[in-house]
């Protein structure tokens, strides 16, 4: 019998029959350990069994973050933590051990919880690249700096499940002869270790450098001259809990300009701010007009090389540039606040017809209003049962300021925040829009058509695969 079964029934034990409720949950994952739960509402107890992901061991040495992967082994690891002044670093002093990363908090990780030591409500991700035999994974870890940092001894141990994607299937092309001649003969198998690892290359865009600090939400667009006003009311994005997540694209590089068999990917969760909502409007605009909003913070994106570096007995004996490449997102802090500009260039909104397609839409007549988180909500259940995010029209506004220095396929890079369309936990995302007719003697008392923008390219969220909708709304 499982340990869960006996807790349960300890439960049941203290509770009369007649007012049970007994909840079970499937977890994807088996946790750390079950703990009991009972509560009472309107005169029934309610019981369950929660699963536990996060735990402190008390034991001697450390103090330690253990990181437990539930999955196959990974033959390489990589491991990744990051600050608002800091900015992303490597952890070269973890300890790997099968499938538990154990990282010291009074290593390298000390620099990015001293960076976090005055933030509060936040979670900050441990970022772990995992290759397999023929696949690459990815794995977050969160952890509260101000709890961790308390930590004198002893492990606070972390369960969570990697996503594992499988290589593109298009053949790496051939290296160059300056690359050829950096490669080497690898020695017999019995000799040598060989990993892999992601290294840094340059960082493509970045909102602090690159647009004034704003990170972009939402791009709305009245595309038709024959319109009526429309309207975003002040919650057009109402995210209670700003959960933002990785976007990843892998590929393989050719000539440094081009990207063969890319995919696109939503991976778990960037930094988790836990008691923050951002309220961007009310927004109204005339007929062929048009308005981006956001909050402010430092969002960047990356590129890194892949590489396989061998050791003999410990020492490099040689390293080679694989062709694989990766482009990352990484929000390193918000800071909050709105800010609203009309000012969109022309190449935003070619890009957006060009690379992006209706996933929603629906008809306004003069003075109807739409629940746009609704019409998403629907297509989200009707596409995949997995979870819903919705994409922020970063990669488009990196490509329109900088033009020749981004890649095309970073246009539908999937940043994105987490929509709990079901309100399970309060309303995470809310976009509600109005069709304002004729409005201060300009526009037309006419219906509107209102659409949602998704990538055409379909993209990867957990394991669902869907034309990702991006909070790029036009009324025509």
């Amino acid at each position: 019998m499982q340990r869960w079964a006996y807790l349960l029934a300890a439960a049941l034990a203290a509770v009369p029959f007649a007012a049970w409720l007994i909840s079970v949950i499937q977890w994807d994952s088996p946790p750390l350990e079950y703990r009991p739960t009972v509560s009472r509402e309107d005169g029934r107890i309610n019981i369950g069994i929660t699963p536990v992901y996060q735990r402190y061991v008390d034991k001697p040495g450390g103090p330690y973050i253990v990181v437990i992967l539930d999955g196959p082994t990974p033959t390489s690891v990589q491991v990744w933590a990051k600050g608002p002044n800091v900015g992303k670093i490597q952890l070269y002093d973890v300890e790997v051990s099968g499938n538990v990363v154990r990282i010291p908090l009074r290593g390298q990780f000390k620099r990015v919880l001293d960076d976090w030591r005055n933030a509060t409500d936040v979670e900050v991700p441990i970022e772990i690249d995992l290759w397999y035999a023929d696949a690459w994974g990815f794995a977050v870890a969160h952890v509260a700096p101000g709890h961790v940092a308390k930590l004198t001894r002893g492990e606070w141990q972390i369960k969570t499940k990697p996503r594992i994607v499988e290589w593109p299937k298009t053949e790496p092309p051939p290296p160059s002869r300056a690359e050829a001649g950096k490669s080497f003969q690898r020695p017999q198998p019995l000799d040598v270790d060989c990993r892999y690892e992601w290294r840094y290359n340059t960082t493509i865009f970045d909102t602090e450098r690159d647009y004034g600090g704003r990170i972009p939400l939402i791009l709305f667009i009245n595309s038709n001259p024959y319109s009526g006003a429309a309207g975003l009311s002040s919650t057009i994005t109402l995210i209670d809990r700003v959960w933002t997540a990785f976007g990843v694209v892998l590929g393989w590089e050719v000539g440094g300009v081009g990207i063969t068999g890319p995919q696109w990917e939503v991976i778990q969760w960037d930094v988790k701010y836990n008691s923050t909502s951002i309220g961007i409007g009310p927004l109204m605009l005339y007929p062929e007009e048009k308005a981006l909003g956001g909050t402010y913070g430092r969002l960047i994106i990356a590129k890194y090389d892949e590489y396989q570096v061998c050791y003999d007995r410990g020492v490099k004996v040689g390293e080679s540039k694989t062709g694989r490449v990766k482009f990352q997102s990484d929000v390193l802090y918000i800071r909050g606040g709105s800010w609203i500009s009309t000012d969109v260039p022309a190449e935003v909104i070619t890009a957006v017809y060009n690379n992006f397609t209706d996933v929603v839409s629906a008809a306004a007549y003069p003075g109807q209003q739409l629940d746009l988180s609704v019409q998403l909500a629907g297509y989200y259940s009707s596409s995949c049962s997995g979870e819903a995010s919705v994409g922020l029209p970063v990669g488009v506004i990196a490509k329109a300021l900088l033009r020749a220095r981004v890649h095309p396929a970073l246009i539908l890079l999937p940043v994105s925040v987490s929509a709990d369309f079901k309100q399970f936990q309060g309303v995470e995302l809310k976009a509600q829009y109005a069709n304002l007719g004729r409005f201060n003697n300009r526009g037309y008392d006419v219906a509107e058509y209102v659409v949602v923008k998704g990538a055409k390219t379909p993209v990867y969220v957990g394991s669902c695969r869907v034309n990702l909708p991006f909070l790029i709304v036009d009324s025509r």
